[in-house]
């Protein structure tokens, strides 16, 4: 909202006349400490609202951080020759060929 000087002669002109010179610097004394409470309210809105949309966006950044990290140090290749296939492989070729076993899918 921009105020021509013309605008705000005509505004001052209003003013005095309604209420007079007398009580115009009361009134602007007034109207300064209104501007600065205002102001002030509008900053600490801001704030909170800068605190509360942070917050979230924080603990998401640092979740997918550790995700990075995570599978940084994964090493899948390592895992997998690590591991020792053939008991298992072997373990399961017996239970299909016995006859009397009583597991998930028994044979009758």
């Amino acid at each position: 909202m921009e105020l021509s000087f013309g605008e705000i002669l005509i505004i001052a002109v209003v003013v005095v006349v309604l209420f007079g010179p007398d009580k115009l610097p009361s009134i602007a004394r007034d109207f300064g400490h209104g501007v600065r409470k205002f102001r002030g309210a509008v900053e600490d809105i801001k704030t909170e609202i800068l605190k509360e949309t942070d917050s979230p966006l924080s603990e998401i950044k640092h979740q997918i951080d550790e995700v990075k990290i995570s599978v940084q140090n994964s090493d899948p290749e390592r895992n997998i020759a690590s591991e020792d296939f053939s008991d298992k492989e072997n373990e399961k070729l017996y239970l299909l060929e016995d006859e009397n076993h009583s597991g998930p899918v028994a044979r009758r």
